[in-house]
């Protein structure tokens, strides 16, 4: 296996510019996410590093050697796509065995066997190899297009959202297995995908990009935790962060987060962290309150001194879970708590927030400010 990295990579089609200077690490034997909306550059940066697409600028390395004029076939990656790709006319067998009966590299039928047999009882699809396409279901047939690239043994494994197109309950299954995959083969992995699920619960490292441009590169719990701005924070997290809009007013020692519904107090900690950033502030600033709908403290009658009240628009119990909406004067926010929480529509509930899980940014930049 091998590391992967670009350096100062652009991506242009005539004047629209896919990615923009873009610098990643993957390291060795890294399960590697690429995360972002629709459009982001991430499956544009994928297929530059497959040589499916030409860079405009910069340089691509896999291993140590640049590989900006190299061929596909010549990368030594193989590349799992969102369709399967398989031969309707061929068997499970003769659909593994093609990259190796087609490749540069001549393999005797024995190697063939070996490596083909191997594969498929790595995937537990050794059963499968005599049948068809058509009679595979559908995470069957991704696990024989993951085959198809393991008998090859590359040294970068690339994965542009292989199993979006899955139900919910086999896209789970799926996440596992191909994690567990990763490890046994001890594979660099570089995967694509716009499901933050799939991200979170698989990487070692994730980089987000929007419009072409990489926000944050950071192991999963770094990203969820510390993310660098409001695109990072509300793209991660199922229900996503509310975002609130409130004044940071600052007077002496005394440091506030403060709307038209509450008054919170500012921790000492967390004072700290926002002028270790070098944010020194005094009167009035606009800023954004962030909290994660698990953050949220929610009662039916007022329990601390900076509780602030709201009405429940709507409740939806998932399993042991209850996800509330709660409109707080002209904002509407969602908090995560117990199923077993006696609330219903119209009710009037009183909140806190966990202030060691709350965030702050800039309301103009978007900048978290710790």
């Amino acid at each position: 296996m091998a590391k992967v990295e670009l350096k100062n990579v652009w991506k242009r089609y005539g004047k629209v510019e896919a990615v923009k200077d873009l610098s990643l690490h993957v390291k060795d034997r890294e399960f590697f996410c690429l995360l972002g909306p629709s459009g982001c550059g991430k499956s544009s940066t994928l297929r530059m590093i497959a040589g499916l697409e030409e860079i405009s600028e910069g340089e691509i390395l896999i291993g140590e050697n640049v590989v900006n004029e190299m061929e596909p076939k010549d990368r030594d990656i193989a590349m799992v796509f969102e369709s399967y790709a398989l031969y309707p006319h061929k068997s499970v067998y003769d659909n593994m065995a093609f990259p190796l009966r087609a490749g540069k590299r001549s393999y005797t039928a024995a190697e063939i066997e070996e490596r083909v047999r191997h594969a498929g009882k790595i995937l537990e699809i050794s059963e499968l190899l005599d049948r068809y396409p058509k009679q595979l279901s559908g995470g069957q047939r991704q696990r024989v297009a993951i085959g198809r690239a393991i008998v090859r043994e590359p040294q970068v494994f690339l994965m542009d959202e292989p199993i979006s197109h899955l139900d919910a309950k086999l896209r789970t299954h799926m996440r596992g297995e191909l994690k567990h995959l990763q490890k046994v083969l001890n594979a660099t992995v570089i995967y694509v995908t716009h499901d933050q699920l799939e991200a979170m619960s698989m990487a070692d490292n994730i980089a987000i990009m929007n419009y072409g441009v990489l926000l944050q590169v950071a192991p999963p719990t770094e990203i969820f935790n510390h993310p660098v701005n409001q695109f990072v924070a509300g793209f991660v997290g199922d229900p996503p962060m509310n975002f609130i809009d409130c004044r940071l007013e600052v007077n002496g020692d005394e440091w506030h987060m403060v709307n038209d519904a509450f008054k919170i107090s500012v921790t000492p900690e967390m004072k700290a962290k926002i002028q270790s950033n070098g944010n020194q502030f005094t009167g009035s600033v606009d800023a954004v309150l962030g909290v994660r709908p698990e953050s949220f403290i929610i009662s039916k009658e007022k329990a601390g001194g900076e509780d602030f009240q709201g009405e429940v628009y709507v409740t939806e119990p998932l399993g042991e879970d209850m996800i509330v909406d709660v409109t707080v004067q002209d904002d509407q926010v969602k908090l995560k708590t117990s199923v077993d929480l006696d609330i219903g529509m119209g009710d009037i509930v009183w909140l806190g927030v966990k202030k060691e899980k709350i965030h702050l940014f800039n309301r103009q930049s978007e900048r978290a400010y710790f």
